[in-house]
């Protein structure tokens, strides 16, 4: 049972957090933070490998290893693909309401 009067002790960011070959690209959106971790919100047990974050790190001391410059980068159906990291777009495809949404038509309405 849930003691919902209980106080909240700590809040964690990235609590056992394993992550590798993720690219964040805030290079044209400086008001984004590409990781946000602080001395009151820590990454704890997290673990990181090969990770690009170009833009505002908080407190970068708390990654142990990061580039800050992108890596080779095409465009592969209209997303951005990285060479050695990231996703593997060519094994993605952009959902739209279109090709997820439902096969039938209302009628009687209006658009």
């Amino acid at each position: 049972m849930i003691d919902m009067d209980s106080e909240l002790i700590s809040i964690k960011s990235g609590g056992n957090k394993i992550a590798g070959n993720n690219v964040i690209d805030n290079s044209e959106s400086t008001e984004f933070v590409s990781v946000r971790a602080t001395a009151e919100y820590p990454l704890v047990g997290a673990t990181y490998n090969n990770e690009s974050y170009v833009g505002t790190v908080t407190e970068a001391e708390q990654i142990t290893s990061y580039s800050a410059e992108l890596p080779s980068k095409t465009i592969e159906k209209g997303m951005n693909s990285y060479q050695s990291t990231g996703a593997d777009v060519s094994k993605l495809s952009v959902v739209t309401a279109a090709t997820a949404g439902p096969d039938y038509l209302l009628q009687n309405t209006s658009k």
